[in-house]
């Protein structure tokens, strides 16, 4: 039961794996590859076996008690009735069956199936799994590099040698067999209905539907396999005879017959091995005469049983006799039986004429083919038997197995059987006279050939040469070869049947620009003997045209003839060409076609070969009484012609066509016109009038009856409307085609495609007809070609440029080319109802018809077709509003000239009419054809992109698109397919490290654009969006709770990242993943839930944390100079570092807040790490760190100013000024390089266009101008990626801030003390150097640290008093906290550095200042001052260690006089703090509260301090210091006029007033110390100032209360006064006494 296991078979796998990847070196001894082998031998043995159903075993089911893989289970009744339903569908032992069904309801979820098909699924992939193993292990047998000892283990192990003779190849073999009666038990039992124990109608027909394919893939592997043994001679005589008699049992040839037929091939092949010594007899190696002989006459002359089937015989005999002929002309002695002539000539001649050749073609080259893929005519064979072969879908290997079998078989044919090649030619030229002598002798026609073996024979080579290009180069490289030679002697055959045979092959040789050069050279050295006589001419260029123009003169029906009177035109009556002319002709315009499309210097020699009048040729053809099919293809020659045609020669094209459908004696001759009133009804509704071109228009639909040709046709427009060697802005025709008879243009050719495509839409929709879809599909590129070439730069520079770009557009104004210009008038056709519902009706066919395998290929290039016009159309509007429309004025250009619809309406409203159709599209995106999934994707894209639309900036069609998928019924169908999508390309991309996403990028840009409101992109990831209002997570597949969601595969590829050494970049696709699953962890609707979800991914973050790759410094130095695409790869390893720190900010933030401690524990420990460190003294001098969130600031080592550069200076003026307007993609200056190739490219075409001199001036200007370009482009590569690079570092860098931060507020918890400060002073050592390194350049890196140290710092410095408290040590405060503010100041003093970040330092400066003072409170006491002074210790101060230098006050006094704001504020508080630490700064400061004009404010809030100290009881002497500075400041400022009324005010007189009370009352506490006294004599001192300023008497007639209390305070000094120590004892008791006598004088004079 083991191997049933999803894994089962990985490190076999993995050890192949390894071995392919390097064959001669992958480091996986034979020893260990063979015991791998052994442990699976069991499973080799059975291979695709089942262990049958079993009685025993079923009763043990039903019992409910089982062991399954050795562990006992008891089974409840649901469980026992699925197993025994799974075991009669598989025909499997109950018990196996039991275990495939647990498996499967493991499965069931991820795999979005139900039990039983899960269970299916899990023994069919089991199987796979199995044969890709086995598949390997041969295909690494046939490898030339694969180790000797490595291919020997492998040999010995399918030989039998490790376990008794195990034959491998019979096993394959058996299996072989047995799946043939499985698939035809399926089809049966799928056909009946019976299905035991189902009785739904959908499981059965998914259960037989899923079995066909399995088994059908396994019976092409196994194929594979066995040839593969084959070719390593591991197959044995009883195997081919095995497979030699089951082909003879075989009635008819069907898919196993051709499956089987390559496996015998590649035997007989190697048996007939012959050994070529340097000297010697050659002879065979491999077999004995008696063996070959056996295989002889078991192959030839049925022995040992006849064949069943004829063909089958016929084609392996005619394969054995070439091959066995070709053995016997190498060996120096032919067997003993073999007779030449009778066992090899006269046998292959036999199966030739019974139809050996057209049953290869038959049976084993046209089931491959579909009737589009090569030029081949293949109605030139008829089938000789009826076709029994058809395949859903083929392996690729498989079919180049077969083909290179066949290849080598036609080799050999030519090379060793010459005289039977001679022989056919012979025997067709002598059955051609014999038919031409005896034309109606029914006797002899009856015996020949439905057609001639050697035309058999040309066919088959043409076949097998179109299915290889490599082939093809082969061929024409060995003009020395059998092959060429064979060619060379075909080139004069005359046979009729044989000659479009032949030229067919011409075709199937010519598939590049080398091969139709080579062919052309051919076909120009033939011999040129007229048609009609005997001589046989060879194949040229000119016999071609000869017979071509021949034809014309017999089938035209009006030729032109010279009378006496002049040239007339006879009408005549044209015969019809017999089967055989039509043919040839048909085949040498096909010739001429294909040479042509190839190599465009081939029509410009035959169409200047006058002789050969190629083009009116071609038009004469049109006019004769041919065959549709023929007409189609000189249709395809001119398309052909005019592709490779230049501005003239298509200029000529055009005209001669738009005569021809005017004048062409065709129409005069065709009855069946269209009549006016249903014409007119007809482009009324759909294209509506054209002035003049009615008879035109009738001629178009007259001449294009014939649905191929009408295909074919408009195919030859669209080569004419862009030919490869005119620009796509140039004009192709002559601005006047057609003036002389109708309006001039091509407008009734445009109306012609658009009125094509619609009726194509509407005959398919309701007859279903293919033919149709091939109008619909040329008429779609029509448009496509048309679009590419609508270039909106012309407008913008149409008035720099000027004349040139008349001269570059072949137009004489830009209005008139305007008018013109076919793209032009076919946008304004797709606002017409009938238009676009034609457009959009091949993309609403049902999703399941587009996914059959068996869907026409025609049905699913229209519907990709549709959806790249459609794109298309969206991307030009794009384009339009978002590049042209706002220059246009700025450009000086009319406006007018845009008066279009596509400027007035937004296409995307189309779709909002046709809610079915916007549904099938998103459909789509999950469509198993890649073309249609990337272009529905693109579409949607468009849709979602609002800022394109003409409703910019408004996102109500978005969401009116969201609410339209949401609401469908096909809403989980559309999730799965996203799914899908996803899934298919992440691997692909996974190894394209710079290749993005567009799913995601779509998704992402379509999450940022719906702001905060539910969009589409919730709903494609998983989220259920199904109420308006909230978010939830369901665990049904689809939806963010189960394993199938898109959510879950972002997840997925983001774990990538998570294996270690795996790849140092992050591709494109992870980081996008990321990106998406950041801004989920971020939106406040999807945080919650989205982190819920990663946070069950056991490990994932932390994980993503531990392997983040570090840049090295070799690379950091290398930076500067690397290429763009280098520079990429590290951006997107940064931005990705990025978006990991930004979902753990918000994690741990998270679970901070739910108290998660657990998952915030392991965030914290995987960013900290735990080794231990002792803190020392002076943290801020060590220099290493070990944390490992510090090791991502490795992106400061990069020197920005070397990654920054500007513009480069090769780009002129003119462009300078365009880019500056138009082609910044983004605002951080990146520039749109496309746009400025395809902006120089229109510019240096237009100069090339009035270029003066010679051509090969013009090429060598063109080239050196080019070369300019293609450096400029270079450049402006590099310049991208070094400003996307810097923005990726600001970005990280952010990030890191906000991550730093967040840690540094929850890690104390759950680390210790130690490693903490460790923490905190190593971020202080790293940061507070940068922010004083300021530059414009790293402006933004001092903003964020600046942010972060303001962060930071109250962490540090409540450690720092913690610290001081347990140490008592006030030195190590202070000594700590000087460092942390001279790296402040200094950065402050930083002449370049913003106002911005000095408020940020202003803030860290602040709360250092406050901390230290609320510290240091105690120590700066008076009495422990004394203590100190006393030990011998001085108190320390923060003044002393000189942080206040002049350049920092006078960047902080010039903030706080000239800013505004939150810096105004911060740098006056920070003053104000200052100032208390050090009133020297008096002096300094008075300047900057005169001129700011603060000083009521400062009175003020100085006010409010007194009062406040003064009414809370505390010692004034804790506040000396403050107390002092602020009034010594007052009384300064009060010195000035200007500011003497806003200090000396009643309001502090009053709290002056309260103070020297206070005093008078605390006489006994402050009378004999010298800082109390200090103080009081500032307030003495203001007293006086303000007594001066406001006279008593006023005072009094005022507020009398007051004055009376100025008087009783007067009395009170006095008596304090005579309580002071006389002067010489105390100083400051003499000032006291002195200003308390002024009072009192001041009181006396108010009294007298």
């Amino acid at each position: 039961m083991e191997k049933w296991k999803y894994d089962h078979y990985e490190t076999l796998i993995y050890l192949l794996r390894c071995i392919e990847a390097n064959p001669s070196g992958s480091g996986i001894s034979p020893r260990a590859l063979s015991q791998a082998l052994e442990y699976y031998i069991k499973d080799f043995q059975a291979l695709l076996s089942f262990n049958p159903k079993n009685d025993q075993s079923r009763k043990k089911v039903q019992s409910g008690e089982v062991e399954l893989d050795d562990v006992p289970y008891k089974l409840n009744q649901q469980f026992i009735d699925q197993a025994l339903t799974l075991s009669d569908q598989l025909s499997v032992d109950e018990l196996e069956a039991a275990y495939l069904l647990q498996l499967g309801i493991q499965l069931s979820t991820r795999l979005d199936r139900k039990p039983i098909p899960a269970g299916v699924y899990v023994c069919y992939k089991s199987r796979h799994d199995l044969l890709d193993v086995v598949e390997t292990l041969t295909r690494l047998l046939l490898v030339k590099e694969l180790d000797v000892d490595l291919k020997n283990a492998i040999s010995d192990f399918f030989r039998g040698v490790r376990r008794g003779q195990l034959n491998f190849a019979a096993i394959c073999l058996e299996n072989f067999l047995q799946l043939q009666n499985q698939v035809a038990d399926i089809r049966k039992r799928g056909v009946q209905g019976q299905l035991i124990g189902s009785t739904n109608n959908a499981e059965i027909f998914e259960f037989v539907k899923f079995s066909l394919e399995t088994f059908t893939a396994e019976q092409e592997t196994l194929s594979i396999i066995l040839h593969q043994l084959a070719s390593s001679f591991l197959l044995s005589q009883e195997n081919y005879e095995s497979i030699l008699n089951n082909l003879k049992g075989r009635s008819i040839v069907d898919n196993e017959a051709v499956l089987l037929l390559p496996v015998l091939f590649s035997y007989l092949k190697n048996t007939l091995h012959v050994e070529i010594p340097e000297d010697g007899p050659i002879y065979f190696t491999k077999c004995s005469d008696n063996v070959l002989e056996q295989f002889y006459k078991g192959i030839v002359e049925d022995n040992g049983g006849s064949w069943c089937c004829p063909s089958l015989k016929q084609i392996v005999g005619i394969w054995w006799v070439t091959v066995f002929s070709e053995a016997c002309k190498l060996v120096s002695q032919v067997p003993n039986f073999v007779d030449y002539d009778r066992h090899i000539v006269s046998v292959a001649k036999s199966f030739i004429h019974q139809g050996a050749f057209s049953h290869f073609v038959t049976f084993l080259i046209s089931p491959f083919y579909e009737a589009t893929d090569t030029e081949i005519n293949w109605n030139l064979i008829q089938p000789r038997s009826t076709v029994t072969v058809e395949w859903l879908n083929i392996r690729p290997k498989f079919k180049d197995i077969l083909f290179s079998h066949l290849r080598a078989f036609l080799l050999a044919f030519v090379s060793f059987m010459p005289d039977t090649l001679k022989s056919l030619r012979l025997d067709e030229e002598d059955t051609l006279l014999t038919q031409q002598s005896s034309f109606n002798d029914t006797s002899v026609n009856a015996n020949t050939p439905p057609v001639p073996p050697l035309e058999e024979f040309y066919i088959l080579l043409s076949s097998v040469y179109a299915y290889n290009k490599d082939w093809c180069a082969d061929f024409w490289n060995d003009e020395e070869g059998d092959m060429y030679g064979f060619l060379t002697w075909s080139m004069n055959c005359q046979i009729p049947g044989v000659i479009s045979a032949f030229i067919y092959l011409l075709v199937s040789l010519c598939q590049d620009a080398s091969s139709a050069l080579k062919l052309h050279e051919l076909l120009s050295q033939g011999s040129e003997e007229q048609i009609g006589e005997d001589v046989m001419a060879n194949h040229s260029w000119t016999y071609i045209f000869n017979v071509l123009q021949y034809y014309i003169s017999q089938l035209k029906p009006v030729q032109t003839v010279i009378t006496s009177s002049g040239m007339a035109r006879v009408y005549t009556d044209p015969g019809e060409l017999d089967e055989v002319s039509a043919q040839i002709v048909q085949s040498y315009i096909v010739l001429l076609a294909t040479v042509i499309r190839h190599e465009g210097s081939i029509a410009k020699i035959l169409t200047s070969r006058s002789e050969l009048n190629v083009l009116p040729t071609l038009f004469d053809l049109l006019e004769c009484n041919l065959q549709p099919e023929i007409k189609k293809n000189v249709l395809k020659a001119l398309t052909a012609l005019a592709y490779q045609s230049t501005y003239a020669e298509s200029s000529t094209m055009w005209t001669l066509l738009d005569n021809w459908l005017v004048t062409s004696i065709l129409f005069e001759l065709d009855s069946d016109a269209v009549t006016t009133s249903s014409l007119n009804l007809i482009r009324s509704n759909i294209v509506g009038a054209s002035d003049g071109s009615g008879p035109l228009f009738n001629n178009l639909l007259r001449f294009t009856q014939n649905p191929s040709i009408r295909a074919a046709f408009i195919e030859l427009l669209t080569s004419l409307c862009c030919p490869l060697n005119v620009a796509p802005e140039t004009l192709s025709f002559p601005e006047g085609l057609g003036q002389a008879y109708r309006g001039p243009g091509i407008k009734p050719y445009v109306d012609f495609v658009i009125l094509s495509m619609v009726e194509s839409a509407t005959t398919w929709k309701n007859t279903h007809e293919l033919d149709v879809l091939h109008i619909y599909r040329s008429s779609l590129e029509f448009m496509l070609s048309i679009l590419k070439g609508l270039n909106f730069d012309l407008l913008l520079f149409s008035r720099p440029l000027g004349q040139k770009i008349n001269a570059y557009t072949k137009c004489s104004s830009l209005q008139l080319y305007l008018a013109r210009l076919p793209a032009l008038i076919l946008l304004e056709a797709f606002y017409t109802e009938s238009v676009y519902m034609g457009l959009f009706e091949l993309t609403e066919i049902d999703f399941d018809q587009i996914e059959d395998v068996l869907v026409p290929k025609i049905v699913t290039t229209c519907v990709h077709k549709s959806l790249q016009v459609i794109e298309k159309v969206l991307s030009l509007q794009n384009d339009l509003f978002k590049n042209v429309i706002p220059l246009v004025p700025e450009m000086g250009i009319n406006k007018d000239v845009l008066d279009l619809s596509i400027s007035r309406r937004a296409f995307g409203d189309v779709f909002m009419t046709r809610t079915s159709t916007i549904v099938q599209i998103v459909l789509l995106v999950g469509s198993r054809h890649e073309e249609i999934a990337s272009s529905s994707l693109r579409v949607l894209s468009y849709l979602l992109d609002t800022d394109g639309l003409m409703n910019r900036c408004n996102t109500e069609g978005s969401h009116r698109l969201f609410s339209i998928i949401r609401t469908a019924a096909e809403s989980r169908r559309i999730m799965f397919g996203f799914i899908r999508a996803f899934e298919e390309s992440a691997n692909t991309l996974l190894n394209i490290p710079n290749k993005s996403s567009f799913l995601l990028e779509m998704l992402l840009e379509n999450l940022k654009r719906s702001g905060n409101e539910f969009s589409l992109s919730l709903m494609l990831l998983g989220f259920d969006v199904s109420f308006t209002n909230q978010l939830t997570s369901s665990k049904e597949p689809g939806f963010v709770g189960s394993n199938v969601s898109l959510f879950h595969s972002m997840v997925e590829l983001v774990s990538v990242r998570t294996v270690e050494n795996v790849n140092v970049m992050t591709p494109k696709v992870v980081l996008q993943a990321m990106e998406i699953l950041s801004h989920l962890c971020v939106w406040p609707y999807t945080s919650e839930l989205t982190l819920t979800l990663l946070r069950e991914k056991d490990g994932l973050l932390p994980k993503l944390i531990n392997v983040e790759p570090i840049l090295q410094q070799d690379d950091i130095q290398r930076l500067p100079n690397m290429a763009a695409e280098e520079i990429d790869s590290f951006t997107q390893l940064i931005l990705a570092r990025a978006q990991i720190m930004n979902i753990i900010v918000t994690e741990i933030h998270q679970t901070h807040t739910l108290n998660l401690q657990k998952h915030l524990e392991t965030y914290v420990k995987s960013l900290i790490c735990n080794s231990q460190s002792v803190l020392v003294p002076t943290l801020l001098t060590r220099k290493s760190s070990s944390f490992r969130v510090m090791d991502f600031m490795d992106i400061m080592r990069i020197d920005r100013k070397r990654m920054t550069s500007d513009i480069p200076s090769s780009l002129n003026s003119l462009f300078k000024v365009f880019i500056s307007n138009k082609l910044k993609s983004s605002n951080n200056g990146e520039i749109d390089t496309k746009r400025v190739a395809d902006a120089y490219t229109l510019l240096l075409n237009s100069e090339l266009e009035v270029f003066t001199g010679s051509v090969e001036e013009k090429q060598n200007w063109q080239k050196s101008q080019t070369d300019k370009v293609e450096k400029l482009l270079v450049q402006l590569d590099e310049y991208n990626s070094k400003i996307l690079f810097i923005e990726a570092i600001d970005n990280c860098l952010e990030v890191w801030a906000r991550l730093v931060g967040i840690l540094v507020q929850h890690c104390s918890d759950f680390v210790s003390d130690v490693q903490f400060d460790e923490l905190i002073w190593d971020l202080l050592r790293f940061l507070l150097p940068q922010i004083s390194d300021y530059t414009i350049e790293r402006q933004n890196v001092v903003f964020v640290i600046s942010s972060l140290i303001e962060t930071i710092v109250p962490f540090s410095l409540k450690r720092i008093r913690e610290i001081n408290n347990q140490t008592e040590n006030t030195n190590f405060v202070l000594d700590n906290v000087s460092g942390v503010i001279q790296g402040l100041v200094a950065a402050i003093q930083c002449p370049a550095s913003s106002q911005v970040i000095r408020e940020n330092l202003y803030g860290s400066i602040l709360y250092v200042l406050t901390s230290v003072k609320e510290t240091l409170q105690g120590d700066l006491s008076d009495e422990k001052a004394s203590t100190k002074a006393v030990s011998g210790k001085s108190a320390p101060s923060l003044a002393s260690s000189k942080i206040y230098t002049d350049g920092f006050l006078d960047v902080i006094i010039g903030d706080a006089l000239y800013t505004y704001g939150f810096c105004w504020e911060l740098s006056v508080l920070v003053l104000n703090a200052l100032h208390k630490f050090s009133p020297s700064l008096s002096s300094r400061l008075h300047a900057f509260y005169l001129r700011r004009n603060f000083i009521g404010s400062f009175v003020d809030v100085f006010n409010r301090f007194l009062s406040d100290l003064l009414s809370s009881n505390q010692s004034l002497l804790d506040f000396i210091s403050e107390i002092e500075s602020g009034m010594c400041l007052l009384i300064q400022l009060s010195q000035n006029k200007a500011a003497e009324p806003l200090v000396l005010n009643l309001s502090l007189m009053q709290v002056v007033l309260k103070y020297l009370y206070y005093f008078c009352e605390q006489s006994s506490s402050y009378k004999s110390k010298a800082p109390a006294l200090r103080v009081m004599i500032h307030f003495l001192q203001m007293f006086v100032a303000s007594l001066m300023i406001n006279p008593l008497k006023r005072i009094s007639s005022e507020d009398k209360a007051f004055s009376y209390s100025i008087l009783t305070l007067s009395r009170k000094l006095q008596d304090f006064a005579k309580q002071l120590p006389e002067a010489g004892t105390l100083t400051e008791a003499h000032f006291v006494k002195k200003y308390v006598e002024m009072i009192g004088q001041i009181v006396d004079l108010h009294h007298s």
